[in-house]
């Protein structure tokens, strides 16, 4: 979940365990046979590190073939772009072996609170069953619950 996200969007992912970004990723997965080969061959196999695409970026922004639901900003992509290259590689090929196995995901969000994990990052983690899910998981001392009044930021 990016930085800056509205207080309402997060209480909303801690409840359901989806974000604008995982609500946009299942849409895209759901509706797979409408993205162009070209930029599906990207996203199951392509490079995406250190950054996407632009035509994948146009999928998730809603430009081009695939429009509908949950549009993702600049500030969303960029912070999927941010995860190591690791992580987005793992996902990647959860992602490539499910469309090859014609399998159902379900992405979700959540936070964790694994000290021990290296770096108290960030991660993804597969939960196989049908559906499969996808899970991106937010290190909790990482949160900075914050607020802006105009140009002032309060801590």
């Amino acid at each position: 979940m990016p930085a800056f996200t509205p207080i309402r969007e997060f209480i909303r992912a801690l409840q359901s365990g989806q974000t604008n970004m995982t609500l946009r990723l299942d849409y895209l997965y759901a509706n797979r046979a409408s993205i162009p080969a070209a930029v599906l061959g990207t996203i199951r196999t392509g490079s995406l590190d250190p950054t996407f695409p632009q035509d994948v970026k146009d999928l998730l922004k809603g430009v081009g073939a695939v429009t509908g639901p949950n549009t993702l900003s600049d500030d969303e992509i960029r912070h999927m772009e941010e995860w190591p290259a690791a992580e987005k590689a793992k996902v990647q090929a959860w992602i490539d072996t499910a469309i090859t196995n014609g399998d159902a995901v379900n992405f979700i969000w959540e936070l964790h609170r694994e000290p021990g994990r290296p770096g108290k990052g960030d991660y993804a983690d597969l939960n196989a069953g049908s559906p499969a899910r996808i899970t991106f998981r937010t290190y909790a001392e990482r949160v900075d619950l914050g607020f802006n009044l105009g140009s002032i930021k309060y801590k």
